[in-house]
């Protein structure tokens, strides 16, 4: 009996251990700080089951190793409160560790500010050029939190809770309705911070599971999910619903399980539209919420984009020698795709006095696009222009105020230079629209951000919902915290339905509708080889099965434009088209590609035409001497004319020949 108990008992504990854990660190990203004096800012999220009171700062620095480590030092802010300044190790490598002693900001946030102080020589006006002061944050950085003997859930509600979630559950016949809600959620977690989401289906939901979001229709959740939920939706209303486990034992981790459901689509909707509300969750401080009337608007992109919508911090920079602030934002954010760029900036700064120079400059992913001389006036207006060949899908914007005091850098008024952007003014403008002469892979995931409609193939749904799931985390990946961009999905045999829209087609390569597609660049019905320019160079070819998935963009009569993602068979399904989906975001910034070629090793991509001569079908009776003769043809014309040639020089000295035997 005493047996049976202790393996009881360590069956228990064995359950604990392996448990879902809440996050037990937060690990800084790597950062570069540079100049004399340079700051950096961390914020990071604080769960209400966490405690910040005893947590531990680590933070490990590597600096320039020709700084004079005597003079300079390290200062750490807490909420812009001063926690701690050290100087600099002579060995280059500086680690601080910090316990931390009081409770986090109402907001729910913990501002972490790393402040630098650096010298090389004894003079800073001779330094604050030199490219050798700088300070890296390294990855090791880290806040472990406190141990908490038990936690306590009464802090956690609807405005909080979505936070701590890293999964979510799914009905095991999940609907492509439902599967939409589902994508949602994903990409609200993303948007929330949270970087790895696990998915399931009920049946496979891990035992140990205890922190995540059910998404989908109620009777579909299973008795050991659905008789967690204490509240009625009705026949039409939507459902969230906060289920926190109330008796469990010390070291346990206790459920916490975000219900997204309702009795029906309509009410589904509903929830899930309250769900990616942030006026509306932000506000719920209750662990239930009965969602009978919800409205979503769909976003109208602009061809003009305020500074202040990319980050509105009003920022003042102040201090000597070069200040900088940068702004990124991509050409997805534009109504349409741009070619040429206008750029409006309003500035504000310190006037300039006799003999003061100053400068302000615009670099747009780091080519100088126009410097401005400063005045006495202390506010000017710059405009620059960036033609197509210097716009990226992912652009970085910088500005910067340059100081050249005439009685020094380090005497008079530029101490106390200040200058700033005033970012409700200023803006980046399209002034042309880039006209593709076919589509391609630029045009990636803009022309998919309105009107567009997701279709899956019987054959492959169940494996392709990450795939899904990604694709409205990219379609959403912009400035706006808001999940702005929601395409609908469906069933590819439903396709009739959504004329005049675009497309996104996951299927295998039997899918009938992909044989209706005539200006498809590459046909699946036979194995296909492509060449390159020289014909005899091969550059991929495919004879089925490959563990291969084939990404395709083009335009057909139907449907304005449709992205297809295929694969050979299901076997292996579900990384293939979230390897695809990765492989199209990752390579989005080249100029030409309609045909992206993704395995587990590598990915291609080839800007391929429907009439391609380099494209070999099987059965088409071009083989080795098809080739030979494409790449020889010309040579073996030039030798027939030559031996013609010669043929009629013999056959004339034999004419000769004979009229003289004759004449004689």
């Amino acid at each position: 009996m005493k047996n049976i108990i202790l393996f009881f008992i360590f069956t228990i504990l064995t359950i604990f251990t392996y448990a879902q854990k809440p996050p037990q660190s937060y690990n800084f990203s790597e950062q570069v700080i540079r100049g004399l004096e340079g700051q950096y800012t961390y914020y990071i999220r604080v769960l209400p089951i966490q405690r910040l009171t005893g947590s531990t700062l680590s933070l490990d620095v590597e600096t320039s190793k020709v700084i004079n480590f005597q003079k300079s030092f390290i200062h750490v802010l807490i909420d812009d409160q001063p926690i701690t300044s050290v100087r600099i190790d002579a060995d280059s490598l500086t680690g601080l560790s910090i316990v931390l002693s009081r409770a986090v900001s109402s907001s729910g946030f913990l501002k972490v500010t790393i402040k630098t102080q650096l010298f090389i020589g004894d003079d800073p006006c001779q330094d604050y050029t030199n490219p050798g002061l700088w300070l890296k944050i390294l990855p090791s950085s880290s806040l472990r939190w406190a141990t908490i003997g038990k936690i306590n859930l009464s802090k956690v509600n609807l405005s909080n809770a979505i936070y701590s979630k890293q999964a979510i559950v799914y009905p095991d016949e999940i609907s492509p309705a439902e599967l939409r809600a589902v994508a949602m959620s994903y990409t609200k977690l993303r948007k929330s911070g949270v970087d790895k989401i696990a998915l399931y289906s009920v049946s496979q939901m891990p035992d140990s599971l205890s922190d995540f979001i059910f998404v989908g229709l109620l009777h579909k959740a299973g008795s050991r999910l659905s008789i967690k939920i204490k509240a009625d939706a009705g026949k039409q209303g939507g459902l969230l619903y906060l289920y926190k486990q109330k008796e469990y034992l010390p070291g346990q981790i206790p459920q916490q399980i975000l219900f997204v459901t309702a009795n029906n689509i309509a009410g589904l909707n509903k929830a899930t539209d309250a769900l990616i509300n942030p006026a509306i969750l932000s506000g719920t401080f209750q662990d239930q919420l009965i969602v009978e009337k919800s409205v979503h608007r769909d976003f109208e992109k602009q061809n003009r984009l305020i500074l202040a919508n990319l980050q509105n911090s009003h920022q003042l920079m102040s201090g000597i020698g070069s200040l900088s602030h940068v702004y990124e934002f991509k050409t997805s954010a534009f109504a349409t795709i741009p070619s040429e760029l206008n750029l409006k900036m309003q500035i504000k700064f310190t006037a300039m006095a006799k003999d003061d120079r100053g400068y302000f400059n615009i670099y747009l992913n780091d080519v100088l696009l126009s410097s401005r001389q400063l005045n006495e006036s202390g506010a000017i207006e710059v405009n620059a222009t960036a033609n197509r060949y210097q716009i990226k899908k992912f652009n970085t914007l910088k500005t910067e105020f340059v100081f050249y005091p005439a009685s020094g850098i380090c005497s008079g008024k530029f101490e106390n230079f200040v200058g700033q952007v005033d970012e409700e003014r200023s803006y980046v403008d399209l002034s042309d629209k880039l006209t593709e002469a076919q589509r391609s892979f630029y045009a990636y995931p803009d022309c998919f951000q309105s009107q567009s409609t997701i279709l899956i193939s019987n054959k492959v749904f169940h494996s392709s919902i990450r795939a899904v799931c990604e694709l409205f985390a990219h379609l959403n990946d912009h400035y706006s915290n808001h999940l702005t961009y929601l395409p609908g999905i469906d069933l590819a045999s439903r396709a009739a339905s959504y004329k005049g829209n675009n497309l996104i087609l996951i299927s295998d390569r039997t899918e009938k509708l992909l044989m209706t597609f005539a200006q498809m660049p590459l046909a699946y019905e036979n194995d296909f080889t492509i060449y390159g320019d020289n014909k005899n160079e091969i550059l991929y070819k495919l004879s089925s099965p490959k563990g291969s998935a084939i990404s395709q963009i083009f335009e057909t009569k139907d449907y304005p434009v449709v992205l297809s993602i295929a694969i050979p068979n299901d076997r292996g399904s579900e990384y293939l088209f979230a390897n695809a989906i990765k492989d199209l975001n990752e390579q989005v910034n080249l100029l030409a590609g309609n045909t992206l070629i993704s395995n587990q090793d590598s990915h291609l991509v080839f800007n391929l035409e429907t009439s391609n001569n380099n494209i070999v079908y099987e059965g088409q009776g071009l083989g080795r001497w098809a080739i030979f003769w494409q790449k020889y043809k010309l040579l073996a014309l030039s030798l027939i004319l030559v031996l013609v040639f010669l043929g009629y020089l013999y056959v004339r000295s034999k004419v000769k020949n004979a009229q003289k035997i004759i004449s004689s």
